[in-house]
């Protein structure tokens, strides 16, 4: 697997998001799976992997950008609010990193879910 860059930062987001575009993550560490994490400097934004967002045991393993810091002692549901709310995910097997860019689904209108072509520079 590729290392882990340690700084990335957002583009791509929807209008109602778009004040994620231009933060730039810096790693963190890593959570209890031992996926890594970002947090976005001088706000609370975060990057996270999450196997089961919302606790229920059949959960689809995802990477999500969240203003919830994740739990780094949690299995699961690293934002502790037993749902899967945040700005955004992007189902991955792949906990080492979330992808350079690709299609994230965002909700960027009350209850309406659309895809967004995020991408994360290094």
């Amino acid at each position: 697997a590729l290392a882990q860059p340690h700084l990335v930062t957002l583009g791509g987001a929807c209008d109602a998001k778009k004040d994620l575009n231009g933060l730039t993550f810096m790693l963190q560490g890593n959570t209890l799976s031992g996926a890594p994490y970002w947090k976005a400097l001088h706000q609370d934004e975060f990057i996270y992997w999450d196997p089961d967002c919302d606790s229920s045991g059949d959960g689809t393993k995802r990477w999500i950008i969240d203003s919830h810091a994740p739990s780094t002692t949690a299995a699961n549901d690293l934002d502790g609010d037993g749902n899967c709310s945040y700005h955004a995910r992007i189902n991955s097997e792949d906990s080492t990193r979330p992808p350079d860019s690709g299609w994230w689904t965002m909700e960027c209108e009350k209850g309406a879910r659309s895809e967004y072509f995020l991408v994360l520079m290094e």
